[in-house]
């Protein structure tokens, strides 16, 4: 069952018998992305999903590679933790400390 009130309203309009009656991706985004998703996932992390679509599975492989140390850096940034994972913020940012990553930061 799907507790998120949120989330089941989205997914009841997703569901709808009448395909006229719903939005398309771009538009279920707008309207309930930032109340589902963290705040970088738009701007980031689905355009670079949209983009890997044609791609084969070993050339995705590549892409992530090549972008993962940006977005670990987006996910793992305190303002995305705190906002997005509220249960796992003080953990993020213990090991921000340890690594550096707050160096200069208050």
């Amino acid at each position: 069952k799907i507790e998120d009130p949120v989330l089941q309203e989205m997914i009841s309009h997703m569901i709808q018998v009448d395909p006229a009656a719903r939005l398309s991706a771009q538009e279920y985004l707008t309207h309930w992305g930032p109340q589902l998703f963290p705040s970088y996932f738009v701007p980031q992390f689905h355009d670079l999903m949209a983009s890997m679509i044609p791609l084969d599975t070993d050339t995705r492989v590549q892409v992530i590679h090549e972008h993962f140390k940006d977005l670990q850096s987006t996910m793992l940034a305190p303002e995305n933790c705190v906002a997005a994972f509220p249960v796992a913020s003080t953990a993020a940012r213990i090991e921000l400390d340890r690594s550096g990553g707050n160096e200069g930061k208050e």
